[in-house]
C-alpha cells in the first residue's frame, strides 16, 4: 500500500476519537474474525453449497464482500502461523502444532494499537509432546497472553487430551472446565467478552472447533442424546455445517443487541479445505475435501467480509488473497503504520473492507509453499505435488515448483497437466511469468535448501 494511503488511514483513525462529556471515547471499529476448522468453499451455501448457511451467507448479502479466490495453507498449524505473522511458512512456520513465541502475532498487533483482544476456540499452538521438536517450556498457560490476548478460551492449549465437542475440556483464562458442547461453551465466553469490553474497540479472535473430524452430532441431531448413532458420519458433517451458521447467527444477534453491529467488522473465512473424511453436496456436484493437499480442494476457502458502515451493497471480487493478507488488512482497520516491519509478506486488503472493492488492484501472482513438517522425518516424496511443494499461481493457471502446469479455472481437481511444449503464445507467457516468480522465491529460500535432492 502506498505511503500516502498508510497516512489517509492512520489520520482517519485518529478522527475516530472525539470528546464524549469530560472523556474521550475511542470509536474505531470492533473486529470479529472467525476462522472455521477444515471447511472448503463447498460448504457455504453462496459459494454454491447444498448445506444452507443463511447466516452466514447474510454477512455478505448484507454489507458485504464474497471473495472468490482466497487461500489458506493445506494444514491448520500452517495456515494459523501464516495468518498471525503476515510471513510466509518459510519464514514463520518451524513444524507442526507450533508458533515461535519470538514471532509478533495479530494479537500483539491490534492490544498495541489500544484493542481490547481475545481469542476463543482452537489454539494448537504450542507443540505437541508426541512430535518431533518439542520444548516443554513452551507448552504454558501463558502463551496467549504473551501472544497479545487480553483474554483466552481454548482447546488443545496446555494439553492436547481434551475433548472438542460433547463432554468439552477448555483451557479459560488459566482455569480448566468442562462442558455439555465445547462450540457452545466458546460462543458463550466471546458473548461474555462483547458485553463486558463493548465501551472500547475490541478484536476477537475466533478459530473455531467446529468443523473439524471427526465428524459428530451437533445438539441439534436428531440422534443427540441417544447413545448410539444412527447417521453417518458425513451427515453429522452437514449437521455440523449448520450448527456453524446457527453460531455466526447468535454472535451477530448479540453484536445487534448490544447496539455494535454497525461499528464492527466481521471477517469469515477457514483455515483450509475440508476433511478427506467428507463429502459435500454442491450446485456442481459432490465435492471430496481435499485437505492436506495442495490443489484447491485443500486451499481454496471462503472469505466473507460485512462492515455495515462501509461496504453499502453486495459485492462478489475475483481476486486473489493469501492468509498472509490478514496480519496487514488488521492494522490498517486499526490505524497502525507497519513501516518498521520488514520481513511481512502480505498487502492489506483494506479497500475491501471500506467499500473500495471497484478500484482495489491486487496481486497479479499468488505464491504458496507447503512443507506440513509433522515430524523431522525427511524421507516423504520430493515430487509429492499434492502435499509437499511450491507453486505460483493466477486465477485461471497454477504452476508447481515440480513443473506440473494446470489451468486450474477449467480444471480444478488437477487431473490433466498441460504440456509445456504445446502451449500458445498467450499461455507461455502466462508460464514464463509463473516460472519467474518461483525463481526468485527459489533465490530467496532455495528449494534444495530444504529438500535436497534424492529426498
Amino acid at each position: 500500500m502506498k505511503q500516502g494511503k498508510i497516512l489517509v488511514y492512520a489520520l482517519l483513525s485518529f478522527s475516530f476519537l472525539f470528546f464524549h462529556g469530560h472523556e474521550i471515547r475511542d470509536v474505531r471499529p470492533n473486529v470479529l474474525f472467525i476462522m472455521v476448522d477444515d471447511l472448503g468453499v463447498d460448504g457455504i451455501s453462496i459459494y454454491g453449497s447444498k448445506v444452507d448457511t443463511p447466516n452466514i451467507d447474510a454477512l455478505a448479502k448484507s454489507n458485504g464482500v464474497m471473495v472468490s479466490h482466497c487461500f489458506a495453507q493445506p494444514n491448520c498449524t500452517p495456515s494459523r502461523v501464516k495468518l498471525m505473522t503476515g510471513m510466509r511458512t518459510y519464514k514463520s512456520y518451524d513444524r507442526f502444532a507450533y508458533l515461535n513465541p519470538e514471532h509478533k502475532t495479530i494479537g500483539n498487533l491490534m492490544k498495541e494499537a489500544g484493542y481490547k483482544t481475545c481469542i476463543a476456540g482452537k489454539w494448537q499452538l504450542n507443540g505437541n509432546p508426541r512430535m518431533s521438536g518439542y520444548v516443554e517450556e513452551h507448552n504454558h498457560k501463558d502463551r496467549a497472553y504473551q501472544a497479545g490476548f487480553d483474554e483466552y478460551h481454548l482447546h488443545n492449549y496446555t494439553f492436547s487430551e481434551g475433548k472438542r465437542y460433547a463432554d468439552s475440556e477448555i483451557e479459560s483464562n488459566g482455569k480448566r472446565l468442562k462442558g455439555e458442547y465445547g462450540p457452545d461453551m466458546h460462543r458463550d465466553f466471546i458473548i461474555d467478552f462483547i458485553r463486558r469490553n463493548k465501551q472500547q474497540p475490541f478484536f476477537i479472535y475466533y478459530p473455531m472447533v467446529l468443523v473439524h473430524g471427526a465428524y459428530d452430532k451437533t445438539p441439534d441431531s436428531e440422534d443427540w442424546h441417544q447413545t448410539d448413532k444412527n447417521k453417518s458420519s458425513n451427515e453429522y458433517l452437514v449437521d455440523m455445517i449448520r450448527y456453524t451458521d446457527k453460531i455466526v447467527g447468535q454472535l451477530v444477534e448479540t453484536l445487534k443487541r448490544e447496539n455494535l453491529y454497525e461499528n464492527t467488522i466481521i471477517i469469515f473465512t477457514s483455515d483450509n479445505g475440508t476433511g478427506r473424511g467428507g463429502t459435500i453436496n454442491t450446485v456442481g456436484g459432490f465435492v471430496r475435501g481435499g485437505k492436506g493437499t495442495m490443489k484447491d480442494a485443500g486451499t481454496r476457502v471462503p472469505l466473507i467480509i460485512h462492515n455495515s458502515q462501509k461496504i453499502e451493497e453486495f459485492k462478489r471480487w475475483k481476486g486473489l488473497i493469501d492468509f498472509s493478507d490478514f496480519y496487514p488488512t488488521f492494522a490498517d482497520i486499526a490505524g497502525i503504520d507497519l513501516g518498521n516491519e520488514k520481513n511481512l509478506d502480505g498487502i492489506s486488503f483494506y479497500p475491501l473492507v471500506s467499500g473500495d472493492a471497484d478500484i482495489f488492484k491486487y496481486r497479479e501472482i499468488l505464491f504458496m509453499h507447503h512443507d506440513p513438517r509433522r515430524d523431522d522425518n525427511q524421507n516423504r516424496i520430493r515430487t509429492d505435488s499434492e502435499n509437499r511443494n511450491r507453486f505460483a499461481r493466477t486465477i485461471e493457471y497454477k504452476l508447481y515448483q515440480t513443473g506440473e502446469f494446470y489451468h486450474v479455472d477449467k480444471d480444478p481437481l488437477e487431473e490433466d497437466a498441460i504440456d509445456i511444449d504445446s502451449l500458445d503464445e498467450q499461455m507461455l507467457e502466462i508460464y514464463k511469468k509463473l516460472k519467474s516468480e518461483l525463481d526468485r522465491i527459489d533465490r530467496e529460500y532455495p528449494w534444495e535448501d530444504i529438500w535436497p535432492s534424492g529426498n
